[in-house]
């Protein structure tokens, strides 16, 4: 199944032998053709898998930077994540995910503020504003999950409540009780 035509098959074969502690080297190497091929679910889907093995971060970082050179849209997303999975300090994917809260396509930008509710160290304050920005998006889904992902970040500036309890009191309903939730969040910690 490691050398299947379909670079999905091939993804979830090398995910289940790294589960299973088994040909690692060959894992890391068909996963890093996989996240640079031509079908961008399974570029994601190997993103996904790279972000999630810790133990190769020496090997596994270079081989997400090549990728994210050419990755655009969803897959660019995954691939930042999986970077900042392995170095919550790699700016280069801070700038990408922080690029991709104007992308023109809802989704990416939806996924993108919950992929910044995750952000740690020291590029938090770049995610907070990104976030900030997407308070003001013309999506609901898109603020809403901004504001989540704000109240999960935990310490944020006063600037951000100030922001959080407009909302809470002038925006859509469900916009409203998302800034709620983030509010009572970053009240509790």
């Amino acid at each position: 199944m490691m050398n299947d035509s379909d670079p999905n098959v091939r993804a979830h074969a090398a995910c289940t032998l790294y589960h299973w502690n088994q040909s690692i080297d060959e894992v890391t190497k068909t996963l890093g053709e996989v996240v640079t091929c031509d079908d961008q679910k399974a570029v994601q889907l190997s993103a996904m898998y790279l972000g999630d093995m810790s133990r190769q971060s020496e090997t596994i970082v270079p081989i997400l930077e090549t990728a994210l050179v050419s990755a655009d849209g969803l897959s660019s997303l995954y691939i930042s994540e999986a970077l900042l999975k392995h170095n919550p300090e790699h700016v280069d994917a801070m700038f990408r995910l922080t690029a991709m809260m104007r992308n023109k396509d809802v989704q990416v930008r939806w996924l993108t503020a919950h992929t910044l509710g995750s952000v740690t160290g020291k590029l938090k304050p770049y995610a907070i504003e990104a976030l900030r920005c997407g308070l003001r998006d013309i999506d609901d889904q898109v603020r809403c999950a901004s504001a989540l992902s704000l109240g999960g970040l935990g310490e944020t500036p006063d600037i951000v409540v100030a922001e959080l309890q407009f909302i809470s009191a002038h925006a859509a309903p469900e916009v409203r009780d998302a800034a709620n939730i983030a509010l009572e969040c970053l009240y509790e910690k």
